[in-house]
């Protein structure tokens, strides 16, 4: 009973972590958007007839920087990099009990009994070939953020050289994903890159 009462609490913090993660990301999706339509319309008052010479010009300049899509790009690409560790973290938990499962069942094969069910891994390489997919694409998506946060012509230099350094840490921790999945030749690839 205390091993299932375990098993049940781990799986609710990992279903409210993610859930979590991914609130997270919506969020700065969200702030993102608003700081994109907080922009235009500063741009839409700063290309306005008379508006270089309008008194309000340097503070519409400095709402441009202080309201910048890219804190929240950059802010969004460090939660998709935590969202793709839970999922990889996850794989590996979930490859460990199928493991252990399979070498329980043959142990008590041997011994004419069968694995109790609540050690069993029901749909187990469906659901490990799911968690590597939600490790990939989530890993995919912060480092691509982190791409257009390096490329934004708005960015700053501290916002660049966290961008920088939160692209080496995706990229290390997608190599290492990649390794325990087997793909060994996109693990090399990544940490090459990092």
């Amino acid at each position: 009973i205390t091993h299932r009462a375990a098993r049940i609490r781990i799986i609710q913090l990992y279903a409210q972590a993610l859930d979590n993660l991914n609130n997270a990301v919506q969020h700065y999706t969200e702030a993102q958007h608003a700081a994109e339509d907080f922009q235009r319309s500063i741009n839409e008052r700063l290309s306005a007839p008379g508006a270089a010479e309008a008194p309000e010009h340097v503070a519409w300049e400095d709402l441009k920087k202080l309201v910048n899509p890219v804190a929240y790009q950059l802010q969004k690409s460090v939660a998709l990099q935590t969202l793709g560790s839970l999922y990889a973290s996850h794989a590996q938990i979930l490859a460990d009990r199928i493991q252990l499962a399979s070498n329980l069942s043959k142990d008590l094969k041997a011994a004419n009994l069968k694995l109790p069910a609540d050690l069993a891994v029901k749909n187990g390489a469906a659901q490990l070939k799911e968690a590597h997919q939600n490790t990939d694409k989530t890993f995919s998506a912060a480092s691509d953020m982190e791409d257009n946060v390096l490329d934004a012509p708005l960015g700053s230099d501290s916002q660049k050289s966290s961008a920088r350094v939160a692209k080496i840490l995706t990229l290390y921790a997608w190599g290492d994903a990649q390794a325990f999945a087997g793909n060994m030749a996109d693990a090399r690839k990544h940490r090459l890159a990092s």
